[in-house]
């Protein structure tokens, strides 16, 4: 019983606005449309009283944006995905022309809503301001908050913890319960963060040969100005 979704990462552009094109390419390669590079030009002909669509073959130049767009509305009919999930979305705000970043966004929307396909973005707390670019996005969107664990709430913390201890692919797997209240300080109640901490230190134990410890539990820490970073950017998303 699988879902049928797509994957995809919104890449940091090198340049002032985001690369679309670049994206585009993605959902398609994720989709598994085969020759993309080779996107032509389409154009509608009536042929024997019926309206077709059909590729013009005398311009065979880069795939433009207004072609692969096309190459995505076909795609999501032909595929029927429930889902395309974006990660590092909050790359998409690199642009600072604002009205051209509302205008991609709604015609994103746009194709996934003809599709019957979901649309998920997650990232940053700046993603929040794609969200509300237009009203068309604010009132067919929806924000899915996922906090930090709290102070109160160590018992599901202690959950998470022992679910990645449980997927350690190591033949003696710590306990790493007696380090829990250290752990929540220093991923900020986040589980990303924890993983983090926990897969550098499992790197350096299986180096090493040893068994994960206090010494290299800190090693794997955030250096403190990273950690109150951090802490910071999660107060003012908040």
């Amino acid at each position: 019983h699988r879902i049928p979704a797509a994957w995809v990462e919104a890449w940091a552009s090198e340049r002032d606005r985001f690369d679309w094109v670049d994206f585009y390419e993605s959902i398609l390669g994720a989709l598994q449309i085969p020759l993309i590079g080779e996107s032509v030009p389409e154009v509608k002909r009536t042929l024997a009283g019926r309206e077709i669509v059909v590729p013009v073959f005398d311009r065979h130049p880069r795939p433009t944006l207004r072609i692969l767009r096309q190459r995505l509305r076909r795609a999501l009919v032909m595929r029927s995905p429930a889902l395309i999930f974006v990660d590092e979305a909050s790359n998409i705000l690199l642009s600072r022309e604002h009205e051209h970043l509302k205008r991609q966004a709604n015609t994103l929307r746009s194709i996934v809503n003809r599709a019957d396909t979901r649309l998920l973005l997650t990232g940053a707390y700046e993603l929040y301001e794609l969200v509300t670019q237009s009203g068309q996005l604010a009132r067919r969107g929806e924000v899915i908050h996922f906090r930090p664990y709290q102070q109160d709430e160590a018992e599901q913390f202690m959950l998470g913890l022992i679910a990645l201890q449980n997927c350690m692919p190591l033949s003696r797997r710590p306990s790493l319960g007696r380090f829990a209240d250290k752990l929540f300080e220093q991923s900020l109640g986040c589980i990303g963060h924890l993983k983090r901490i926990l897969v550098r230190a499992m790197s350096i134990a299986m180096a090493e040969g040893k068994q994960i410890d206090d010494s290299i539990l800190l090693h794997s820490c955030y250096p403190p100005a990273t950690l109150e970073r951090l802490r910071q950017e999660i107060r003012l998303g908040i």
